[in-house]
């Protein structure tokens, strides 16, 4: 299904959007709702500028699929009944300053950019795009096959392989955890202060 129009709370009322199926919100389109919540195997497309949610801590419940096809992000993304969820970036996309974005994946599709100015933490990172982070970046797994650039700090709690022709980090200052985390990298694909508890594999 999908909205071309406007989808609002009646006047002085609460409304909760529970998506179920596959569901487009046109960029033409607009969502306003105490509530919107995600269930496997549903998806949202929809400009992130788009979809306002009204509930107090700002939360978008997703245990399905969200593509954000562009936009200014300000709205959190958390699990919705403790399922986490998974979260395309197929056009430029920012997360906003004090917003954030906690999914079990993250893909950056090619050509396209991710600006980070919050938060986000992901179990499986795919970026074969561009992620600027420029605030905090936690990852379990992952493959990064573009660009990871910023003045962040990158958070590697499980094995991130950075070998492809076309990767490359560079933030401020990446992490490695103590004990699980595993970052593959050759040695010049890697800008950073790196604090390494875990194991760095120079190829």
């Amino acid at each position: 299904s999908y909205n071309k129009g406007i989808i609002n709370q009646a006047a002085g009322e609460t409304g909760t959007m529970n998506i179920t199926g596959d569901f487009i919100n046109h960029d033409t389109a607009s969502i306003t709702q105490e509530n919107v919540n995600i269930a496997s195997p549903g998806s949202l497309t929809t400009n992130a500028e788009t979809v306002t949610v009204t509930n107090t801590d700002k939360n978008i419940q997703n245990a399905g699929r969200i593509n954000l096809t562009g936009g200014d992000n300000s709205q959190n993304i958390v699990a919705y009944n403790s399922a986490k969820g998974t979260v395309k970036i197929s056009g430029d996309v920012t997360n906003t300053s004090g917003t954030t974005i906690d999914q079990a994946g993250l893909t950056v599709d090619s050509g396209k950019t991710f600006v980070n100015e919050g938060t986000v933490s992901a179990t499986e990172l795919a970026n074969n795009g561009t992620v600027t982070n420029n605030s905090d970046l936690s990852v379990t797994n992952g493959d990064n096959n573009g660009t990871i650039n910023g003045n962040g700090t990158m958070n590697i709690a499980g094995v991130v392989d950075n070998t492809d022709a076309n990767a490359s980090i560079q933030q401020d200052t990446v992490n490695i955890t103590t004990g699980t985390g595993w970052l593959a990298t050759l040695a010049n694909k890697v800008v950073a202060s790196i604090f390494n508890a875990g194991t760095l594999e120079l190829t």
